[in-house]
């Protein structure tokens, strides 16, 4: 008798799998020979025949397709392959860098421009305001203006380039007259200029744009730049001290909404400030220029604290003037988000307006000077008469002293004003 050990060949797992597929194949065969018998009866004769291998079964094996292997590739293959990625990968980055510098070359192409425009006729500084006789024994007060939402360049059934031009001009005649007055009370030598934004309108910011445009970029910009030159220079002759603050607008961005190959940054807000700041004031040192990349600019007027943003950061909600998400976003910023301010001068929404904060500061909207804006009419359901804003400040006791809306809705060309003051346009004909 042989005592060896019965060798036991376990099942491969192809035979475990052509053994389970059987039973399973002769569980539904019972269940379609028999159709009162239920679903769960046949899975119980199925697991009886897996326990008791009731039905004898000789498997068959069944070879299965060898999968040939790919022949490794050759280190000179690999090498081509290498070469041809890097190609093309610096083809991209080609693409890439004229994408992303063509706006530069733009704003550089601008820069170039207004330099070698204002190279032929030279920079002649401005005198400061003749001495006049002012009350010592009361406290001095600074203008702050808030010019925002110009839109030079956008066409309505009354309103362009040129009424733009007229309503800033009599706005400025406006403000001459109001410090005049405040002068005969108490002394106003300095000026701060706000510059909110939106001073162009843009060529694409919405669709069916460009049939309510007057003139295309370039026709805005200079006219743009011409008339803020003018509001420089006015500031000038009459205060010793001019602080200008600028932020961007919307419609002055470059590329479409959502363009991540243009920086915020490249605005042609920014490039009509930049060209006043470098190639039309560069040696004026009575002008303080106060600019950079953030969304606000927080400036300060002795112990006055505010901030400047142009305010498409509040969204509207269905169309409307959204004066809680205002109110709200404002909120949250005095609560220690941003630096410590007391109020906050807004445009973008060209409404006239004034919120109140919960802790007694306000929220300025201004308006502005356009008229029968048939995509806020529309879009926003709102309309407001055309107007900007002149505030007068006491820097020691930091608070405002009197607030004064110049409205503009009776200026609808140049004769509309006294040619009391001329603009830069003026000066370049003379010259």
């Amino acid at each position: 008798m042989n005592d060896d050990p019965i060798r036991v060949i376990p099942w491969t797992a192809q035979e475990e799998e052509i053994l389970h597929k059987h039973i399973d194949e002769s569980a539904d065969k019972l269940h379609k020979r028999l159709p009162g018998r239920s679903r769960e009866a046949c899975r119980i004769h199925r697991d009886r025949l897996r326990r008791n291998e009731a039905e004898p079964f000789e498997p068959k094996i069944v070879e299965l397709p060898v999968e040939e292997e790919e022949p490794e590739e050759s280190i000179e293959d690999l090498k081509a392959h290498n070469a041809e990625l890097l190609k093309s990968n610096r083809n991209l980055y080609r693409q890439f860098q004229r994408s992303k510098h063509k706006t530069a070359d733009l704003v550089q192409a601008v820069y170039d421009a207004c330099r070698d425009a204002y190279l032929l006729e030279p920079y002649r500084p401005i005198p400061q305001s003749k001495p006049r006789k002012e009350r010592t024994d009361r406290r001095e007060e600074v203008a702050l203006q808030h010019w925002t939402d110009w839109h030079i360049g956008e066409r309505t059934i009354s309103y362009d380039i040129e009424v733009g031009k007229a309503r800033i001009m009599h706005a400025l005649q406006s403000i001459e007259n109001l410090v005049e007055i405040g002068r005969a009370d108490h002394p106003v030598n300095k000026g701060v200029v706000l510059f909110g934004g939106d001073m162009l309108t843009g060529v694409r910011i919405f669709p069916g744009q460009a049939y309510g445009i007057d003139a295309t970029i370039l026709g805005q910009l200079f006219p743009s730049i011409n008339l803020m030159r003018s509001v420089i220079e006015w500031n000038l002759r009459l205060f010793d001290e001019v602080k200008l603050v600028s932020q961007r607008g919307n419609h002055t961005r470059m590329g479409e909404k959502g363009d991540w190959l243009v920086p915020e940054s490249d605005n042609w807000d920014r490039v009509a400030v930049e060209v006043l700041r470098q190639y039309v004031f560069p040696n004026e040192n009575r002008i303080t220029w106060q600019m950079d990349d953030d969304f606000y600019e927080r400036f300060t007027i002795g112990n006055y604290k505010a901030i400047l943003v142009h305010g498409q950061q509040a969204r509207a909600f269905g169309g409307n003037l959204p004066s809680y998400r205002i109110m709200k976003m404002v909120t949250a910023w005095a609560s220690g988000v941003l630096e410590p301010f007391q109020d906050c001068y807004i445009g973008h929404f060209h409404q006239e307006m004034e919120l109140t904060l919960p802790n007694g500061n306000k929220i300025y909207l201004t308006a502005s000077p356009t008229t029968d804006d048939e995509n806020a009419t529309e879009n926003c359901a709102a309309k407001s008469g055309p107007s900007q804003r002149l505030h007068f400040v006491d820097p020691v006791r930091g608070r405002i002293t009197s607030r004064h809306q110049l409205y503009l809705d009776g200026v609808t060309s140049a004769s509309d004003i006294r040619p009391a003051i001329k603009t830069a346009d003026d000066f370049m004909m003379a010259a």
